[in-house]
């Protein structure tokens, strides 16, 4: 389960966005873009925040399940804001992955293998985005 908090208000300040976006060729994208980024851009100094929390169980037939949750709370503001930050360096790691052949080329969704995931954590850890372990039990 993902979910994103929001403003309240939120859904229907934008609602008139999402119908547009759905059917819009890309210039009109582009230009929407445009038109937003100006309308909507953060006030000098002013921060963004991320904070995500994602919790899994795998419970497989043999009855060994897994569960693990991580958690990110970070803030930011300018060029280094939460987004840009959290955005780049997970692609980063993806690049660096990629280099190193860890990572097969083509559009990837996240790592494949616990061990790159670990190679990932630490890496993003090491650029100072630290995402938090809970209760996790692996089988092994």
């Amino acid at each position: 389960m993902r979910g994103t908090l929001r403003l309240e208000g939120w859904k229907e300040a934008w609602r008139d966005i999402f119908p547009i976006i759905e059917n819009a060729a890309p210039e009109e994208l582009k230009t929407l873009s445009d038109k937003l980024w100006q309308e909507h851009q953060y006030d000098e100094g002013e921060q963004d925040r991320i904070v995500l929390h994602v919790a899994l169980t795998i419970s497989p037939k043999d009855g060994r399940a897994w569960k693990a949750a991580l958690s990110l709370d970070t803030s930011g503001a300018g060029w280094q804001s939460a987004m840009a930050r959290a955005v780049s360096l997970t692609v980063a790691q993806a690049v660096g992955a990629l280099m190193e052949n860890r990572l097969p080329s083509g559009v990837q969704a996240a790592p494949h293998t616990i061990e790159e995931a670990r190679i990932w954590l630490r890496g993003l850890k090491e650029s100072g985005l630290e995402i938090k372990a809970e209760n996790i039990k692996l089988p092994f």
